[in-house]
């Protein structure tokens, strides 16, 4: 009852032959009639075109190795509703190392699929459009460390994603604004409120520009503080026009 209730379909098959035993949940899971001759190439015939190979050589791979490898793949029922099952399972050798047999189960996970396919689209549309931006986007864990910037972030640094995610800033910030930037950093972080900070920072090209940058925490669904989202705007021209025009007034 537990199985079924979980859409955990069990199986058992035979190393030589092929042929073997399926639950009837497993029954149920590949919409098929309970009863029916069950076996891998059974199997087989309902795992969807695409996946069917990939399938096939795991098993062999599980035979000749001795061990199965968590497999997902998609199946086409016979009244065309594509599913989900992850196939999980152990190969049982002999006295001479040879496999005999294999058990496992299949457990539906068309829904948890549905879920990450509909998360992974949002998160491509949310790098998409971060990546769109013309400023310095990035997200911090509780230590401070990014884990997401985007493409200006890169771009201003010159180094490849991965680079860019480990790169601390402290190493580009000009010597005489450092102090009063990490003062205001500890300060601002602590208070787990939006902050902003102004410096000077040495681009890819060599040059120091000012950049203005404004954090705003962030917390998980439990309400659980996990950090800062931020943006980094460079604001060298409107400083520099501050600077004309003072010189203009005096």
């Amino acid at each position: 009852v537990a199985q079924s209730a979980g859409d955990v379909g069990l199986w058992d098959w035979d190393a030589e032959t092929g042929e073997g035993f399926w639950s009837p949940t497993l029954f149920r899971n590949l919409g098929l009639p309970i009863g029916e001759r069950a076996g891998v190439r059974q199997l087989l015939e309902v795992v969807h075109l695409e996946d069917r190979e990939r399938v096939r050589l795991n098993n062999i791979a599980a035979i000749r190795s001795g061990q199965m490898e968590p497999c997902e793949f998609r199946i086409v029922r016979p009244d065309d509703e594509t599913r989900w099952l992850l196939s999980r399972g152990e190969v049982l050798v002999n006295g001479m190392g040879r496999a005999v047999r294999a058990v496992g189960v299949n457990i539906d996970i068309t829904d948890r699929r549905h879920a990450f396919e509909k998360l992974k689209e949002s998160e491509e549309r949310f790098r998409a459009l971060a990546d769109s931006a013309p400023a310095l986007l990035w997200v911090s864990r509780t230590d401070g460390r990014r884990e997401f910037v985007n493409q200006a972030y890169v771009d201003y640094l010159g180094v490849p994603y991965e680079q860019a995610l480990e790169f601390d800033w402290r190493d580009a910030l000009r010597p005489d604004d450092l102090p009063r930037v990490l003062k205001e950093q500890v300060a601002g972080e602590a208070s787990r409120k939006p902050f902003r900070l102004e410096a000077r920072y040495r681009r890819k090209t060599g040059e120091w520009c000012w950049i203005r940058s404004v954090a705003q925490p962030r917390y998980g669904p439990d309400g659980t503080f996990a950090g800062f989202v931020g943006i980094g705007i460079d604001i060298t021209d409107a400083k520099d026009a501050e600077h004309d025009l003072q010189d203009i007034n005096e």
